[in-house]
């Protein structure tokens, strides 16, 4: 029989550690969550915490699509081609809501801010809507 390495004692407790405590609580904890269906923040199928009930101070923007153009505002018949307003700033896709601010969003305008509280915190934060 070979003589014992350090090597051979590190592996050795590592072992040790890895059944006599590891394993143990790991299946300790997944026996309670089964039992008193319970899971873990981050793990398991958590559902997302509720969206907040809009109040009654909310005012809901309505925005309006206005089409598409080039980025400089100059119009284009190739819009929807490969290369359109490449010498333009690219499309953007143009919205207003109802006072007639209008905005200008690359990629069609998903962010854009869903009530006039929203609308003004955005804009006393940067100075202007960013899409």
């Amino acid at each position: 029989m070979k003589p014992r390495s350090k090597m051979d004692d590190v592996l050795e407790g590592a072992w040790v550690v890895l059944t006599r405590l590891i394993l143990p609580v790991g299946i300790g904890l997944w026996v309670l969550s089964v039992m008193f269906e319970f899971s873990l923040p981050g793990f398991g199928d958590d559902e997302p915490p509720p969206r907040p009930a809009p109040s009654a101070t909310t005012t809901p923007i309505s925005w309006t699509f206005l089409g598409n153009s080039c980025a400089d505002g100059s119009s284009s018949s190739a819009i929807g081609q490969r290369g359109a307003c490449s010498y333009h700033g690219g499309v953007v896709s143009v919205w207003s809501k109802p006072d007639g601010y209008t905005v200008r969003c690359r990629g069609g305008g998903g962010n854009l801010p869903r009530t006039e509280e929203a609308f003004a915190l955005v804009i006393k934060q940067f100075g202007s809507i960013g899409c």
